[in-house]
């Protein structure tokens, strides 16, 4: 038998041998090129040689040209990545962590009740998206099927009184979905 491929493959750009350098430098060094020229403390050009970063990304930069992150944006706004983030968060701790499948389900749920459907063609978020929503929030998530936050990793123990009918356990569970499925 052959190798297994990987079910989800998920495109990692590499750069060709020869290739134009590019983004050689840390984060920081480009702040501190930025607040340096900004400041007047040193000239463009004297911040490229010091820095070794381009005076056109320099000088973009202080006149806030190209602040967008690189890339194609995300599906969701970052306001709304939060807050699916705490919910799972919130849902782990309770005790009821979430699969993959949970969070796609989520996910088409809520943008059907915004009327933003057409985002993903009216289906389900693909594993690609969740693989890479997992991957873009590593530091709060686990991979693991977002099953647990990094920190916590016992199950909590909650005390829930018995309901005394089963008419009053489908009301609580009824409850807890509909406060789960409207964050």
């Amino acid at each position: 038998m052959g190798r297994l491929k990987p079910r989800i493959k998920i495109r990692k750009p590499r750069r060709k041998l020869g290739a134009r350098p590019y983004r050689n430098h840390t984060t920081e060094m480009l702040e501190l090129a930025v607040e340096s020229v900004a400041n007047k403390k040193v000239t463009s050009r004297d911040a490229e040689k010091k820095f070794g970063i381009p005076r056109r990304t320099i000088i973009n930069k202080v006149k806030s040209f190209h602040i967008k992150a690189v890339g194609s944006p995300t599906r969701l706004t970052q306001t709304e990545e939060d807050r699916l983030i705490n919910l799972l968060i919130a849902s782990a701790d309770f005790g009821s962590p979430l699969t993959k499948l949970n969070l796609r389900i989520i996910v088409h749920n809520y943008l059907n009740k915004n009327g933003r459907d057409d985002i993903f063609n009216g289906k389900l978020p693909g594993d690609k998206w969740v693989t890479s929503f997992l991957s873009r929030h590593s530091e709060k998530l686990t991979i693991r099927a977002t099953q647990a936050p990094i920190l916590s990793h016992e199950r909590p123990v909650i005390h829930i009184p018995e309901p005394a009918t089963q008419e009053e356990e489908l009301q609580t569970v009824a409850k807890f979905l509909q406060h789960f499925y409207s964050f």
